[in-house]
């Protein structure tokens, strides 16, 4: 155009030609896949940021939704179009989050009267404590994300996970604080009823009642949200942006829930037992033989599972399995690939899809196009400098994977053959023009504002004025950037991708008095992958240990931290090993939900812990080791099945929501839940016993009881 060749690489791709002459073609094209324009739009003086946003809405909505054409389906990409989307991945978890509240409340309430039934406690208003538990944490959540925003934090995506986080957790305190309640007032009707003398009637006052159950259950809850927000805490430090946003509203988020249980939910407790204690008198006491008959069977059943969970031979199969399972997972956890793409950024649906599709398989392999900024251009009439950025710029067009220096939009070459013409035409001269200047000096002339500005003012070369910025002190030119060609089907794999990029950068480091900087779109995916391995591996490790502190402040026992600190690794380390096996990449999304696992796996193995040791340090730890377990899974076990059920529950609706977040959160929280039922209800316990008979052996306890039955 107008004398000045035009590179059309950028714009046509899967093109087939057809070179034979035949004079009644009309082009030699005989196939082609993609075209690509892009469009600038300089905004009116009198259009403001939302002007903008809504015309780049109302062009994207057109040309994606609306226009049909006969020969071309079109596509639009914009940055407005690509956070729109983003919005929309996370906004479509909300309305599940309804569902999940439905389906937990039902469970919440069935189980809630099978506990009740089996304590013979049940009465209407366990009805409002069932549907407490749910509503508590999302108010929480509420809460917290309000006062994120409030203080300026950004919405992420992301975010929309933290309410099924919370849920999950926050149910678990509440049904850990409902079957303590129940089991407190069937221990005080029974004194009452045998007319123990040693009691006043404070002891069986709704305060009382209600204090029992802070100190039955209020550590163990302490422990498992302190940890929670110390395992998000450390996520806060981690180099991903979403990840930390993630971990800061997970952590206020935890926190308010926890006040919220030990303030609003044990309110509600009062409140539904004040009414329940007054109809204790009136309320006929159960005697039925079905009845009698199930607290049989069960105590037989527990006690039996004790002494078998108590067994050194138990303890030996225990161990030969744990060691094939973390054996397995640590391999499994090291095949784990990196991979960080734009497409679990949305919906499987969206068109940012379709999009990426097409450059992925047409564009990038073909023309993948970087800018190198130059930052430091001044004094280019400087001989030396100038020949350094030729010989770093012809370092980049020589490389294999180039496409040589014809497709490279380099404005010196431009403007070198300009000044050429100049020179051969005395009324245009470079030197003619400067001398009507007084602000020229000779020796800057070639790169100052006004000569090059004399070169953009010409209509074929009125583009490169974008490519160029000035020092407004000088009037020379201070930085510029040029844009390089590259082509390699090797660019389909990111890996390849990051090793090319660290290659550009390595060019731009043997050139620092330039000051050279690459500009590549996916190097913010690419800059990750060498940051996401040691970041979530120091993440888990710094949070582990943040794990076994706490257990050491409540459990002031060796063997019991050492078992509790045990399981949460092993939990972590299986749940890594095993979403690696299920296809889960390591991305940020995954670290945020690893992060999100190392928190919720304290959980299960803390609250036995915490029970077999406190039921020890209450007795003096003369009960016998069968006897410890048996009175820990009585006061947790229950509660736990129903957290780990309501909670598998509850986040595998987000299995409707077709996106990669979904999925993984999803898998994550299945494994977790289900690795941590396992170690909770065998493997803790199991662990326990043995240390215990082991100290025995050793140290010997003359104080040793036989089981009995628990009332």
């Amino acid at each position: 155009m107008l004398g000045t060749g035009m590179d059309l690489s950028p714009n046509f791709f899967g093109l087939k030609l057809n070179n034979t002459e035949d004079p009644f073609r009309v082009t030699n094209i005989d196939d082609l896949k993609l075209v690509i324009l892009q469009f600038r739009a300089d905004p009116s003086e009198n259009m403001n940021r939302d002007d903008v946003l809504a015309w780049e809405r109302t062009v994207g909505h057109y040309f994606n939704n609306k226009f049909k054409g006969q020969f071309v389906e079109t596509k639009t990409l914009s940055i407005t179009f690509i956070g729109d989307e983003i919005v929309r991945t996370g906004m479509t978890l909300f309305p599940f989050i309804s569902v999940g509240f439905v389906i937990m409340s039902i469970f919440s309430i069935v189980t809630v009267y099978m506990s009740a039934y089996y304590f013979d406690q049940w009465t209407k208003h366990k009805i409002s404590m069932a549907l407490m538990a749910g509503v508590c944490p999302l108010l929480a959540t509420s809460t917290a994300l309000g006062f994120l925003f409030w203080c300026g934090f950004r919405f992420g995506s992301i975010l929309c996970v933290t309410p099924f986080l919370v849920m999950a957790i926050g149910v678990d305190d509440a049904y850990l604080m409902i079957h303590s309640w129940q089991r407190i007032c069937v221990k005080r009707q029974a004194e009452k009823k045998k007319h123990i003398q040693e009691h006043d009637s404070n002891y069986y006052s709704l305060a009382e009642r209600i204090a029992e159950v802070t100190v039955d259950v209020g550590p163990s809850i302490t422990i498992t949200s302190l940890t929670n927000v110390l395992a998000f805490g450390v996520g806060t430090f981690a180099p991903t942006p979403e990840i930390q946003l993630f971990c800061y509203a997970n952590v206020v988020a935890i926190f308010i829930d926890y006040i919220y249980q030990m303030t609003m939910f044990l309110a509600i407790i009062a409140i539904a037992g004040d009414y329940e204690i007054a109809m204790e008198k009136d309320r006929p006491t159960k005697t039925g033989e079905v009845n009698v008959n199930l607290k049989r069977r069960a105590m037989s059943f527990m006690k039996a599972y004790c002494k078998w969970l108590s067994n050194p031979f138990t303890s030996l199969i225990i161990i030969f399995v744990m060691a094939f399972y973390l054996t397995w997972s640590i391999q499994a956890t090291m095949s784990i690939g990196v991979k960080l793409t734009p497409d679990k950024l949305f919906l499987h649906d969206s068109t940012i899809l379709k999009i990426n599709r097409l450059r992925d398989n047409y564009v990038v392999p073909n023309y993948l196009a970087i800018s190198l900024f130059v930052n430091n251009a001044s004094n280019l009439e400087d001989p030396a400098k100038e020949k350094r950025l030729e010989q770093m710029i012809n370092e980049f067009e020589t490389m294999d994977e180039s496409l040589g220096f014809k497709y490279s939009k380099y404005w010196k070459r431009d403007y070198e053959g300009f000044v050429n013409i100049l020179s051969e035409d005395p009324e245009m001269s470079f030197e003619n023009e400067i001398s009507k200047d007084s602000k020229a000096v000779s020796v800057n002339s070639l790169y100052s504002r006004k000569s090059i500005h004399q070169f953009v003012n010409w209509p074929e070369y009125k583009h490169w004025g974008g490519f160029i910025r000035f020092d407004n002190h000088t009037d020379t030119i201070s930085k510029f950037f040029i844009s390089l060609a590259y082509k390699s089907e090797g660019f389909k794999s990111w890996n390849f991708r990051g090793v090319m990029l660290s290659k550009w950068r390595a060019i731009t480091k043997k050139y620092p008095e330039l000051d050279a900087t690459i500009y590549y779109e996916d190097a913010s995916f690419l800059d990750q992958i060498d940051t996401l391995i040691p970041a979530t591996v120091s993440s888990s490790i710094w949070t582990l240990i943040c794990m076994a502190i706490v257990c050491i402040f409540f459990m002031k026992n060796v063997f019991t931290v050492v078992v509790a600190s045990l399981a949460i690794t092993s939990i972590c380390v299986g749940v890594f090993g095993c979403l690696a096996a299920w296809g889960i990449d390591l991305d940020p999304i995954s670290m945020a939900t690893t992060i999100m696992s190392i928190g919720f796996s304290v959980d299960f193995p803390a609250h036995i812990s915490y029970h077999y040791y406190r039921c020890g340090v209450e007795t003096g730890f003369k009960l016998s080791i069968e006897h410890r377990i048996l009175d820990a899974l009585i006061a947790i076990g229950f509660p736990l099945l129903q957290c780990a059920i309501s909670t598998i529950l509850f986040v595998t609706c987000l299995l409707f929501i077709d996106t990669y977040m979904s999925e993984v959160f999803v898998k994550t929280m299945v494994l977790v839940v289900s690795l941590g039922l396992v170690h909770a209800l065998i493997v803790v316990p199991s662990f326990l016993c043995m240390l215990s008979n082991l100290n025995m052996a050793v140290f010997g306890n003359e104080n040793k009881d036989e089981v009995s039955v628990i009332n």
